[in-house]
Parts: structure tokens; sequence; C-alpha cells
């Protein structure tokens, strides 16, 4: 549904536009728009707009009035206007920083989410080594788009639509004033100002956007990779842009601009070059969890222990996890070799003592031990687009070797009856489990 020839201020067509909002974010719109306010929804749900034809669920406004009053008598205002939707049954509001509120829904089953901020602009330290929050902020009652999108990442991103009363009547206007439609209908993601590599977090995004929708850089967002420094780049914000797209096309793209452009980066995150090894992986990872089984249990052996656990640390993992694992992986790997109606004839005639003895005893009381008391359950979701070998294996094992074993009867009279050495009697529970499924 791509408009390339809407020009800034075009007028919308208000029922086309409000027919594409639930009923109750419509209320809101009103309820804030009769108070005087102005709303303009921008970022994101815009750009989706023009993809798709719909709004995302992630709705967020710029709210301004039409006079320019102090910075205080604004924060006072906004305040006012929060405390009255508050207290209004219907909604759960948030205050969070630069006086940004976050709207929910109380009663209605409301899938959106709705952010008031104010108009604001943004100015840097002259240091280099800025992080994603490192700037003055002033808030704006009253300025133009060109001065308050400024500080927005990509001109596709300061895609806008302005809702406005006047006279009880509603209108609508496109905004657009850094011609991001075109720069969308080209497929070329382009920076808002100069100020874009201020931010470490953005050169991320740069990355991920251009994934994500098939874009090419601009020469000046180009320029601009030059100027990064990325020595407060946290690995939240490197693992949180990440996943919200292919993460080891993201990782290759991530180091191949780095080495390019020669650019400073944190330790932490250099360290994870080693992830660009996995060539042209098109997995989409929910999460840094699904990343570390993954890394567990995919095939290729190209990765050490060492690099694993360095991932686990920067994502804020448990390390516990991994040794568990790949010991689970080893003892999976053993089970695809098995053949186990060859092992229930033999268990069929078999003594406990020639039990003891059995050359896959140990590897069939590991799976059961590792997928029920040691976390090996949880990793089968995770691999079901990953390891179909393993989701096999343990699919069929899982239910050989269900939580609670066959044959407790039989165990506990053996080792009441002293049949079984001390030493072993943590044995017995699997030798008459298979008992119990080789007579069945």
């Amino acid at each position: 549904m791509m408009k390339p020839n809407w020009t800034h201020n075009q007028s919308l067509n208000n029922k086309e536009v409000l027919a594409l909002f639930s009923p109750h974010v419509s209320k809101l719109l009103h309820l804030i728009l009769d108070e005087g306010f102005i709303l303009t929804l921008v970022g994101g749900s815009v750009r989706d707009y023009f993809f798709n034809g719909a709004f995302s669920k992630d709705l967020d406004f710029e709210i301004s009035i039409s006079e320019s009053i102090s910075e205080q008598k604004w924060k006072e205002r906004l305040k006012a206007l929060g405390n009255h939707l508050k207290a209004r049954d219907e909604y759960h509001l948030e205050f969070l920083s630069y006086s940004i509120m976050r709207i929910s829904w109380t009663k209605e089953e409301a899938h959106e989410e709705f952010e008031l901020a104010p108009a604001r602009i943004e100015k840097f330290p002259t240091d280099s080594t800025i992080g994603h929050s490192d700037m003055e902020v002033s808030l704006l009652s009253s300025a133009t788009y060109k001065e308050t999108f400024a500080r927005r990442d990509f001109t596709l991103n300061a895609l806008a639509m302005e809702f406005q009363k006047k006279d009880n009547e509603l209108f609508i206007k496109f905004i657009d004033p850094f011609n991001g439609l075109v720069d969308l209908h080209n497929k070329i993601l382009n920076p808002c100002s100069e100020n874009f590599s201020k931010d470490p977090v953005r050169f991320c995004r740069a990355i991920r956007f251009a994934l994500k929708f098939n874009l090419e850089f601009s020469n000046e967002l180009i320029k601009q990779f030059d100027s990064f420094n990325l020595l407060k780049l946290t690995t939240f914000y490197f693992f949180k842009e990440g996943l919200k797209v292919e993460f080891f096309l993201f990782c290759e793209a991530f180091f191949r601009l780095i080495n390019k452009s020669d650019i400073a980066l944190n330790a932490d995150i250099l360290a994870l070059r080693f992830l660009t090894r996995f060539k042209d992986n098109k997995h989409k990872f929910q999460s840094a969890l699904d990343i570390l089984f993954y890394l567990l249990y995919q095939d290729e052996h190209i990765l050490n222990t060492s690099e694993i656990e360095h991932f686990a640390k920067t994502a804020k993992l448990k390390v516990s996890l991994i040794k568990t694992h790949l010991n689970f992986k080893e003892v999976l790997l053993e089970m695809t070799e098995l053949d186990f109606d060859s092992i229930l004839s033999e268990i069929k005639e078999m003594s406990f003592e020639e039990y003891l003895n059995f050359e896959h005893r140990d590897v069939l009381k590991s799976f059961h031990h590792y997928f029920w008391k040691k976390g090996g359950s949880e990793c089968l979701h995770h691999l079901e687009t990953m390891n179909s070998r393993f989701v096999k294996v343990i699919c069929k094992y899982s239910d050989i070797f269900p939580q609670d074993l066959l044959g407790k009867s039989l165990a506990q009279e053996m080792i009441q009856s002293n049949k079984i050495p001390s030493a072993y009697r943590k044995e017995a529970p699997y030798y008459c489990h298979l008992k119990a499924l080789a007579s069945a």
C-alpha cells in the first residue's frame, strides 16, 4: 500500500484512518484531543501502515499544544492530563522518564500499547564515547516537526499522522519533514540528522532495519558509520536489536561493518565475534536462551566451551546450564544409534547381575536423569526447528522413559528382600522398568 506521491502536510481521509484503530483507541484519542492537545502518531506504526496498510499494535504519539509555554508549565499540564486519565477506572497509566505516559486498558480486551511522549529536542556532549542515554533533553510544548523529529533515527521512522480538533471537527494530516516516504519507496535507509551516530544503539538499529526490510544504506548513513564509537554499547542492546531479525545474519553484518569502519567496540561484544562462524543461518530466535540451546545442540562442532560460556555470561544466562546440556547432548548422540527393540529382547531374559554389565545401562539411565531431573525437557521446544534428529530421539525416549517409571513395586520388593547390594539400589527402578516394558 505504498503511496510515495503523498506530500508533507497532506490531509488524510479521517474515516479511513480512524477505521484502522480499535474503538477503545479511538475513544482515548478523542478524550485527549478534547482537552486541547495535538496528538501525532509517529514511528514504526506509521511506517508499517505504508508497508501493509495497517497500524502496528505499538502506538507512539507525540503530544503537543498550539502555544509555547515554559518547560515547567508544560510538565505540569502533562501531569494533570495523566492524573485525569488515571482517575478514570478504564485506564492504567504509568509515568516514565521525560514525562512519557504509557497507557493501557484495565477492563477491555485491548492489545495495543499506547504511549504519549512530549515533543523534545536532544543535545549530546562533545565526548566521543557516548552511551544510549548520555544526552540533555528539553521538552517543548510547541515546535516544528523538523525540530523535534530530528532526534529520530531514520527518515522512514519520522513519518507521522497529526490528529487535531478544531471547532469540534477532527483533522488528520500526513507529516513527512525529511521525505521519508520517498526513502521508503526507494528502499533507502537514511538518517534524520548529523546526530545519528551519537547514539551507539542506532548502529545496531541500522543493521536490523536493513535486514528486516531489505534496505540499502544511504551515502549519508555510510559516512556516519565512521563516526560511531561503540565502547558504551551494552550487550543488552546488542541482543535486543539482533533478536528482532535473523540473529546470525545480524552478527555477520555487525562485525563486517565494525571491520570496514574500524569502530571502537565494547570488549564483551567484540569477544562475540565467533558468532560469525555461523554462515547464512536463517533461524529467527525468540530469545538469547534459544540461541544458547542452538549453540549447545547444533551438529557442527565449531565452538568451544569457553566461547559458549562467554555467550551465556554476556546474555545474562546461567553458565551452569552449559555443562548439563553438553552432557545431555552426548547422551542423545549415543542414543541415536540405539536399537531399542533389540535392547528389550536382551533385557527380557536378563538377571539383575547381568544388567549391571549391560553396555547401554548408563546411557538409558542418563537420559531419564537429564531429561526429567536436570532440565532436559526445557530444550525440546527450542530444538524443534534446530535439530530434528535430537527431537526424534527425545520424543521417542521420553515416552519410553516417563518421569514415573514402571515396575516400582518389583523394585521395592527386590530392595526389601536384600537381593540388591546397597551400592546398586538406584539401578533397580531402571531394571524393573525395562523388564516391565519387555514383558508388555
